[in-house]
């Protein structure tokens, strides 16, 4: 389940919609997606 949604989180991720990630809370480390999104290239 928690892989779906960390699917979904890099999806998004990815596409720059960095506002909009939905619930991290079910993830076993919300706080790497704070990390996912500050080392993002543009």
């Amino acid at each position: 389940r928690s892989g779906k949604i960390m699917r979904r989180i890099l999806r998004k991720i990815a596409e720059g919609d960095t506002e909009n990630l939905g619930d991290t809370s079910t993830l076993a480390d919300p706080t790497v997606v704070e990390s996912l999104v500050a080392g993002r290239v543009e």
